[in-house]
């Protein structure tokens, strides 16, 4: 299962961020844990002006793929984001009422606080700031057209 749909939320004042339930039950489903079994998910900036929530097993993977990139391409540049990626990023658990607390390091980050919008993108959920999302998505029907054209032709490109 893919995360996907848009959940408009806030952030309460002890900075813990109910996760949707269409949500969690793809998490779930990812971490292969049951109900009863705790649950936990690692926060990390994105890209942009967001925070991206994993799945363990799918942070973990990207862990590996980036240290296995690392020993291929022996690069500053992947050695420094690799370090940022790591320092950055926090492995949380999220409670009973389906909440996770957002740590103080990652909101200011990201200037993420108040009204957010929390966002299924593939194999993982981000939390944006709810005005700049709206800003985003105010774009022109035209934007949109020209986006996903350039998307098929990448991935007509990278068939061939």
């Amino acid at each position: 299962m893919v995360f996907t749909g848009t959940y408009p939320h806030t952030i309460d004042a002890k900075q813990r961020l109910a996760i949707p339930a269409e949500l969690r039950a793809t998490l779930r489903e990812r971490c292969q844990v049951r109900d009863d079994e705790p649950l936990y998910v690692y926060a990390t900036p994105a890209e942009g002006d967001c925070l991206a929530l994993y799945a363990v097993p799918d942070f973990e993977a990207q862990a590996r793929a980036l240290q296995e990139s690392e020993a291929d391409f022996d690069s500053p540049e992947l050695f420094e984001y690799a370090r940022r990626m790591f320092a950055n990023s926090r492995r949380l658990e999220i409670d009973r009422q389906g909440r996770v607390r957002l740590p103080d390091q990652l909101l200011q980050l990201r200037k993420i606080g108040g009204e957010v919008v929390v966002v299924g993108n593939n194999d993982r959920m981000e939390v944006h700031n709810r005005e700049a999302w709206d800003r985003k998505m105010a774009r022109s029907p035209e934007d949109d057209e020209d986006l996903m054209m350039k998307f098929r032709r990448a991935m007509r490109k990278r068939r061939d």
